[in-house]
């Protein structure tokens, strides 16, 4: 229907409107909404609309008839639609690039691939890696291994994380063992080579040393971070105990003529600052060993008994206490010396495991605070070691009472200080 202006006055239903445009109602109404076409209404509801034939032409000759205009606009918004959600598209994948660089939490896992370390962080996300000149032992890094392989933390307090690396070749190699700082994204920040030539009377011990074991603490009367890193020559004696600075500088150090290879902190006697407790082996008196030392004034060489194993060119040691714990028939018979396997330093107490034979024999010594003995405990373990080498014939006595108690004599070679 296309009717004039001057036919009839006005529309008063959309049918007629839309049969007037030449559109469906929906259309018309929707024209209403979006394109301003003229519509009044009565008053009584939506439904009855009043349109003037001619505001309708006139509106549909400026517009309708005019498609250039909306054509233009409505590419315009599509545009506009378009243009957005690519934007949107091309911000998510910028972000997305930007997490995958930057969005990584700080170093907390590693993993060795034969010659390569690998560092990821708490999600298992790659940060870095590093190759070697020689492979690695994985087992050095399992989870429960004995010794301490590895180490994350703010050890210098700039914020950021630091990882400390021993570097344990899979085979023995003529090159030490060093203990490696890196820095978050991967740097060398510096590198500790323990030992250094050193003599006795009869031997000389050259390069190279090997890193053991090391524990990172607030250490000292002014609390100052610091690395103790304890060291042996490979393949003898002797050992080296280290301090360090953050930066790796060596601030003091102690020797002893033999492994020390277990390292615990702990301030037992409440004096406000940690003593460093060692244990392992002496070679001059082929016995295992425990070490006390205050980090405020280690230093110098253990002093033997045996020149032999004397460590020249250093001053008397400087420890807190030093203690020599006995060896059994069964260790005399069997073995060139005991060892020890376990120190646990923990609630105010002191425990030390001491192998006899090799065969989880153990003698258990329990120390007090003021490093004196509470306690001696000689296991099952070790009993039936001992019937078993006697109903052999390897052992020419029974276990008597007599030489159970001879497990208390553990010789002080350096008292505790007198509290």
């Amino acid at each position: 229907m296309d009717t004039t202006p001057g036919e009839r006055r006005e529309f008063t239903s959309w049918k007629e409107i839309a049969d007037y445009l030449g559109v469906t109602v929906r259309t018309a109404q929707k024209w209403e909404e979006e394109r301003g076409l003229p519509i009044k209404r009565l008053p009584g509801g939506r439904a009855r609309v009043l349109a003037d034939p001619a505001e309708l032409a006139a509106w549909k000759s400026a517009i309708l008839d005019k498609p250039g205009r909306w054509a233009s606009l409505a590419f315009l918004r599509k545009y506009a639609i378009l243009t957005t959600g690519l934007l949107l598209l091309l911000a998510a994948g910028l972000l997305g690039a930007y997490l995958a660089v930057n969005g990584r939490g700080p170093p907390a896992l590693l993993r060795v691939e034969q010659h390569v370390l690998v560092v990821s962080d708490e999600n298992g996300r790659e940060l870095w890696r590093r190759a070697f000149g020689w492979p690695l032992a994985p087992d050095n890094y399992a989870a429960g291994f004995q010794y301490r392989r590895f180490w994350f933390g703010d050890l210098d307090g700039d914020g950021r994380v630091e990882l400390l690396f021993v570097a344990v070749p899979h085979i023995a190699s003529a090159e030490g063992v060093p203990l490696i700082c890196f820095s978050d994204k991967g740097a060398e920040k510096w590198r500790f080579v323990p030992g250094r030539t050193v003599t006795t009377r009869i031997e000389t011990f050259n390069p190279p040393y090997t890193v053991q074991n090391f524990i990172v603490s607030s250490v000292g009367k002014g609390r100052a971070p610091s690395v103790i890193v304890s060291s042996g020559h490979y393949p003898y004696y002797p050992a080296q105990v280290a301090l360090l600075s953050p930066q790796g500088k060596l601030l003091r150090e102690y020797w002893h003529s033999g492994y020390l290879y277990h390292i615990q902190l702990a301030d037992l006697d409440r004096d406000g600052s940690d003593e460093i407790y060692l244990a392992g082996i002496n070679n001059g008196y082929k016995s295992a060993t425990m070490v006390v030392l205050d980090p405020d004034t280690m230093g110098g060489a253990s002093v033997e008994e045996n020149l032999d194993y004397q460590l020249q060119g250093f001053p008397a040691g400087r420890e807190r206490a030093r203690f020599l714990f006995p060896r059994s028939c069964l260790n005399r018979k069997f073995e060139d010396h005991n060892f020890i396997t376990e120190l646990l330093v923990q609630a105010g107490s002191i425990t030390v495991g001491v192998d006899e034979a090799r065969r989880s024999s153990s003698i258990l010594y329990h120390f007090t605070p003021r490093l004196g003995i509470e306690k001696v405990v000689v296991t099952h373990a070790f009993h039936l070691v001992h019937a078993e080498m006697h109903a052999a014939g390897q052992l020419d006595h029974r276990l008597t009472p007599r030489e159970e108690a001879a497990f208390h004599n553990i010789r002080v070679l350096v008292p505790p200080p007198a509290r």
